[in-house]
């Protein structure tokens, strides 16, 4: 609503109309430095990676990778996927900041659904498709894939009425499962959209230390879905990995990724026995 004011005076149009929109200051350095801050925090530059695990283990032992970068207007995203079923699989960033766990199971029927998911990981903030900045792409299918897009971030976001595209810390999260695939009759929110595969995007300043990383660790995750055990010793050195490697230390990423794959195998070595 416009507020109406009545002056009086011989005070300045200038003034006036600042007055107008401010009632406090003309060329307030404050504020300016506000406005400057918010469009850095909309531009968010860097590489932003994630390990993907499986979320419904006991469904899919989908796992892999999720590599973003955004370098001036330009957004690439590569994700890689193995250990999936049969089928095409939507994949997403949501607008949440942690992937659900097996006490998210609100109904207690075993597995994590769709309904139960969204509920943690949030909205969709971009479909993953081949069609990066609009809405009418398709999305990857198979077992094991590899997706490759790029697209331009003003186009993004004026297509899908984004203000910003603010990825760290985000969810990206794979779906999909055949419709022939045993769940349980409670589940929500069908088998296509049902989650497969989880991670939280971490900002990195080495790109090189960001993805060797990342993709050592989610090989290790990969190779120990036969195995709970092994998924499990697997998947917690990948974290320390994809930390270390948001964390810039090239080291402690390397380090922590060998412990992914050194975890993986004594695991699924000592269940094989």
């Amino acid at each position: 609503m416009k507020n109406e004011f009545k002056w009086r005076g011989i005070l300045p149009l200038a003034l006036s109309a600042c007055l107008l929109t401010s009632l406090v200051s003309c060329g307030n350095d404050d504020d300016d430095s506000n406005n400057d801050t918010q469009a850095e925090e909309q531009t968010q530059d860097g590489v932003f990676t994630a390990v993907l695990t499986p979320e419904n283990a006991s469904v899919s032992s989908a796992s892999g990778s999720a590599v973003m970068t955004i370098l001036g207007d330009e957004l690439t995203a590569k994700v890689r996927v193995t250990g999936a079923k049969v089928g095409t699989h939507a994949q997403h960033v949501h607008a949440g900041t942690r992937c659900p766990t097996p006490e998210d199971d609100t109904n207690g029927d075993g597995v994590v659904d769709a309904t139960e998911a969204s509920a943690v990981y949030g909205g969709v903030l971009l479909a993953l498709d081949s069609d990066l900045a609009g809405s009418a792409g398709d999305f990857p299918n198979g077992m094991a894939y590899s997706y490759d897009e790029s697209a331009s971030v003003a186009q993004i976001l004026s297509n899908l009425g984004l203000a910003s595209l603010a990825l760290e810390g985000k969810v990206v999260n794979i779906h999909g499962v055949p419709e022939s695939t045993s769940l349980p009759a409670t589940i929500q929110g069908g088998k296509a959209a049902f989650p497969i595969s989880c991670g939280v995007l971490t900002k990195s300043s080495d790109t090189s230390a960001a993805s060797s990383a990342t993709t050592d660790a989610a090989s290790a995750v990969s190779s120990a879905a036969a195995s709970t055990e092994a998924a499990s010793a697997a998947t917690a050195a990948a974290t320390d990995a994809t930390a270390a490697a948001a964390a810039s230390d090239a080291s402690a990423a390397a380090a922590a990724a060998s412990s992914a794959v050194s975890s993986a195998s004594a695991a699924s070595t000592g269940s094989s026995n």
